[in-house]
């Protein structure tokens, strides 16, 4: 994998070169190679989840970064031992020593022998072969001898030790509040000392709701686990409190949503502000809805064809930071069933914390009575309040289906598949209304941010819950 992202590197840098200087050779193969990385590079955004083996922009701009610096400072080495009076010039010697490089590269033999002095022979013509191989030979002993020493002794010293990687073993601390639960996905990891649940997108590592930790240093922690993976920090679906600590460290902060909670304990359904809610649960009393709650026996063949026809109508699934339905995951849930005779017709899940409930999946057929969905939240809410929750949450509604115009606030709103319909169904229960953040170091990152959270939102790539599949993404494996 090293040797396979130098030589890409090199093929970059080098056709670059060959491009930019009049007179170079193999200009049309030149031409080609960065047409391929072009194109690779155009597939990984479209496609980032199905060409994984290709790194984002940064690790890619590193690499042919590292590669320019590597190959440019041999040539300008090799430049420097060659006679004056008889050696060429920069410009011509610089396309004819990468392309020379390449070719001992590819060979496979060590440091590039017989393939690389032919190479540079054949061209360079013009040079003396003698003088030229006295120069390759005193620049083989530089080059080569004095960096092979100084990196033995590195590696005697040993790499030190890396530290706060993203983890799949998720501490009791975060599992305690309930939206966190969404882990069960095998979607997202675990950021350690800052007990706070991360997901990666292409570029960023996202820091999921808050952090459990409180101290000052965890914005820098999620900072540093972004540096070691090449991708920038943001977070999204934070709290003020956590959104007001990101500002006052220089972060660029945007209100994206609000979160719907309400007190289980004290619902009432007579106020005249739910009469709207009132109305939907008579209309599913009409047509003989009834709900019960899940046992451990769940009709899971009955709730996966619901599932798969509400997502044919709904345009698929949401993801990252939305629930999708697998049996494992809603087996770890509160379920409730919507029944028409012995007919389900739609189901709810909520997750479960110490303190509160979050509602997650919501599935109707497209015949479902109305009302189903009021119904089926009823039913949690009146559960809770058996339980002794004092917090339940509806989940969030799109800031955008506030009235707000901006273009991101729209952008959110398209792409995640929200907007007055939810915030209508979510308005009728009269919850109390908690603003969300995303908050990103700098702007760039923001708008990035934007960007590829929706998209992980509107097309998440397919579950993948093995530990092979997390390490593939970079995750470290909790033993």
């Amino acid at each position: 994998a090293v040797a396979l992202s130098f030589l890409a590197g090199w093929a970059v840098v080098t056709a670059l070169v060959v491009l930019a200087l009049p007179g170079a050779p193999f200009k049309p193969m030149a031409a080609a190679v960065l047409g391929f990385a072009c194109v690779a590079i155009v597939a990984s955004l479209i496609w980032p989840h199905r060409m994984r083996q290709v790194p984002n922009l940064f690790t890619q701009a590193r690499l042919i970064g590292l590669a320019a610096v590597d190959t440019l400072a041999a040539a300008l080495a090799f430049y420097v031992l060659l006679p004056p009076d008889l050696g060429p010039s920069w410009l011509a010697l610089l396309p004819a020593f990468l392309i020379a490089q390449g070719a001992g590269l590819v060979s496979g033999a060590p440091g590039g022998i017989g393939a690389f002095e032919v190479t540079l022979l054949a061209l360079l013509p013009d040079v003396p072969q003698d003088p030229l191989l006295a120069a390759i030979l005193a620049w083989r002993v530089t080059y080569y001898a004095l960096p092979a020493v100084l990196g033995g002794l590195v590696a005697a010293v040993g790499p030190r030790p890396t530290a706060d990687a993203p983890v799949r073993t998720v501490p009791q601390t975060i599992v305690a509040r309930a939206e966190t639960q969404i882990e069960a996905q095998g979607e997202h990891c675990c950021l350690p000392s800052a007990d706070w649940l991360v997901g990666r997108t292409p570029h960023l590592l996202v820091g999921l709701f808050d952090p459990t930790a409180s101290d000052a240093d965890v914005l820098q922690r999620l900072v540093h686990a972004a540096r070691q993976t090449d991708r920038w920090p943001a977070i999204y679906k934070c709290s003020a409190r956590t959104a007001a600590r990101a500002r006052t460290e220089g972060w660029h902060v945007l209100a994206v949503a609000r979160e719907a909670w309400l007190d289980p304990t004290r619902f009432d359904l007579t106020p005249a502000r739910r009469s709207a809610l009132r109305r939907k649960l008579r209309q599913a009393k009409a047509s003989h809805l009834r709900v019960t709650p899940g046992s451990a026996l769940l009709p899971l063949v009955d709730m996966e064809r619901v599932a798969a026809l509400w997502a044919s109508v709904h345009g698929g699934e949401r993801g990252f930071s939305m629930g999708r339905y697998t049996p494992d995951y809603v087996r770890g849930q509160q379920v409730f069933l919507a029944w028409c005779g012995d007919r389900l017709v739609g189901f709810a899940t909520f997750h479960r914390g110490a303190q509160e409930w979050t509602l997650d999946l919501m599935r109707h057929l497209p015949d479902a009575p109305p009302g189903t969905t009021h119904a089926l939240v009823t039913a949690g809410i009146a559960e809770a309040a058996r339980c002794g929750v004092a917090r339940l949450s509806l989940a969030s509604v799109p800031e955008a289906a506030f009235g707000r115009a901006l273009p991101v606030d729209r952008a959110l709103a398209r792409l995640g598949c929200a907007g007055a319909g939810l915030l209508q169904f979510k308005a009728s229960f009269a919850p109390q209304w908690q603003p969300l953040y995303l908050a990103a170091p700098h702007r760039p990152a923001l708008g990035l941010a934007v960007c590829e959270i929706a998209r992980a939102i509107a097309m998440p790539p397919p579950l993948r819950q093995t530990e092979q599949d997390h390490a593939e993404y970079g995750f470290a494996s909790a033993v």
